[in-house]
């Protein structure tokens, strides 16, 4: 087995173990850049921390997103041979889900992996071992700071864990079904 064929088992594998919960977690961290209800917040915060879940959810989320920084810089690696960034529409809904799933990756990459890495720093890093760092990690990791410029990026960039975690698994489930 090549580098690159150990590289796109893994990225399989890891994007179908997780990409649940990445999508849950990507779609409440949408809902929460933006001010809301209270309730509506409290929702969207629960599931996006801990899938509502409790300490189980919680540690769901952290091996999902650590597993998401394995994905992004994997999904890199593997679309560096073509460097494809059309999407081709002619040839089937198959054929354009994967091209768009791969320049999306690669597009999304700079701002999944900001949001992935603070997220894993935001569960190792407490106000009470480090204290600054954990509010440059909180600062980076959440929009209440930035402009809505910044904003809408941040909405690009997790609502892109659920258009990679859906397009991953279609992908996966038409590669199967065909063999």
């Amino acid at each position: 087995m090549t580098s690159r064929e150990l590289v796109l088992v893994t990225h399989r594998w890891l994007g179908l173990s997780s990409s649940v919960v990445l999508a849950i977690v990507g779609l409440t961290g949408a809902g929460l850049i933006w001010p809301s209800a209270s309730l509506l917040r409290r929702i969207s915060g629960r599931l996006h921390e801990e899938l509502g879940l409790g300490g189980l959810g919680f540690w769901l989320v952290v091996w999902a997103t650590v597993a998401a920084v394995l994905l992004e810089l994997g999904g890199v690696v593997l679309w560096w041979k073509r460097k494809a960034l059309a999407v081709q529409t002619r040839s089937g809904w198959w054929r354009a889900l994967a091209d768009f799933h791969h320049p999306a990756g690669v597009i999304l990459a700079p701002l999944m992996l900001i949001l992935s890495v603070t997220g894993v720093g935001m569960a190792f890093v407490t106000p009470d071992n480090y204290p600054n760092l954990r509010d440059v990690i909180f600062r980076l990791h959440t929009t209440r700071d930035y402009s809505t410029f910044v904003k809408l990026l941040y909405l690009l960039g997790t609502l892109g864990f659920m258009a990679q975690g859906v397009t991953g698994v279609v992908m996966w489930w038409r590669r199967r079904r065909r063999r």
